[in-house]
């Protein structure tokens, strides 16, 4: 996504100088380049007070070095126009979702759970965080790392993990490392749960199972850029004047 911003400034050169108005573009180029700065700090301010959920300080970088003005993005006196862009924010390669959150998605994910055949490719695992949604989840119980897989009856291989009910196969279920396992708790959902203490009866809930999501649109980006730009270009155009002919030679 990118915000391009452009204005026109013949309003504000029209009763100048010949030696005023070769101070324009310069003074242009510092009040783009200064509105874009306003306009990334608006919407850093945005993702962090409206809506976002950010659970660390990590998080939290990662999701603010999405908005970007890079250097070649931002306006010169021979190019008088700044790009505000929003990308895959730095570390490893994670795409970003800011793009899809903006104009609404369907929330899926790219891991099965089990084979497929009990829950719907693209199922979600949502993380049970109880009362507390600041709380971090160990990634060693995400269900990708769990090695979730069928239960693989007695003398049977793990691609015929099923088995006859009145005459009906059946899942025997799924289960996973660290004494964890998987049940269904309706159509499409269910239930990623640990076995804790010698109770076999005794467990946790960590994960429940949704299918996919339809997320409606959030605008955090364009409308919060562009009100910055219609608020503060005038301002700093003609700071950028000032600073044009305070510096003139």
């Amino acid at each position: 996504m990118i915000v391009t911003a452009t204005f026109d400034v013949k309003f504000f050169s029209a009763y100048m100088t010949d030696f005023e108005l070769r101070q324009v573009p310069y003074a242009t180029m510092l009040a783009l380049n200064w509105t874009a700065e306003d306009a990334q700090a608006a919407v850093v301010s945005h993702i962090r007070q409206h809506g976002f959920t950010i659970r660390s300080a990590q998080s939290d970088q990662w999701l603010t070095n999405q908005v970007k003005l890079a250097r070649s993005d931002r306006a010169t006196k021979r190019s008088l126009s700044a790009f505000l862009k929003i990308g895959p924010g730095t570390g490893a390669s994670r795409s970003s979702l800011l793009p899809s959150i903006e104009g609404g998605f369907v929330r899926r994910s790219s891991h099965i759970i089990g084979s497929g055949s009990i829950f719907p490719v693209g199922s979600i695992a949502i993380p049970n965080r109880g009362r507390n949604p600041l709380k971090q989840i160990d990634r060693s119980l995400y269900p990708t790392m769990l090695g979730i897989q069928e239960r693989t009856p007695i003398g049977r291989m793990n691609s015929d993990a099923k088995t006859r009910v009145n005459g009906r196969l059946q899942s025997l279920g799924l289960k996973g490392k660290r004494r964890t396992f998987v049940v269904r708790t309706g159509a499409g959902t269910g239930q990623v749960r640990q076995r804790i203490g010698s109770d076999k009866k005794a467990t946790i809930l960590l994960f429940r199972i949704r299918p996919p999501k339809m997320v409606a649109a959030r605008s955090f980006f364009f409308e919060t850029a562009q009100a910055t730009g219609e608020q503060r270009f005038l301002i700093n155009l003609r700071r950028g004047f000032d600073e044009a002919m305070r510096t003139a030679r």
